[in-house]
């Protein structure tokens, strides 16, 4: 599909303007604005999903979670372009199916 392979067109041009890993850093703030929160404790052995969410890491941040699941329709395929960078997020990546929450485990 057009959608998908633009989206992959994106990502790939990010990785590799950001040297071959992607930038995560300022998720941690933006998460606790969301949420409206300073407390990290909040996070402390919770399980955290984020649906939608690309192969940058968004959940890389949160180590006082029980667990950090990522999920996206492109997972399968952003591991297969991006498998050295997402490896580092100590996340787990999922793969959600288009139109229902079934997922199947990547990583």
């Amino acid at each position: 599909m057009q959608k998908y392979a633009s989206e992959i067109s994106y990502w790939q041009k990010r990785y590799n303007e950001e040297n071959k890993q992607f930038r995560n850093d300022w998720y941690k703030e933006l998460m606790k604005k969301i949420l409206a929160t300073n407390e990290n404790a909040i996070f402390n052995e919770k399980v955290l999903l984020d649906f939608g969410c690309g192969p940058r890491g968004s959940l890389t941040w949160a180590n006082m979670a029980k667990r950090r699941i990522g999920a996206n329709v492109l997972a399968q395929s952003y591991l297969e372009k991006f498998e050295n960078s997402m490896r580092m997020h100590n996340m787990e990546y999922l793969k959600q199916h288009k139109h229902i929450f079934l997922f199947q485990i990547i990583l």
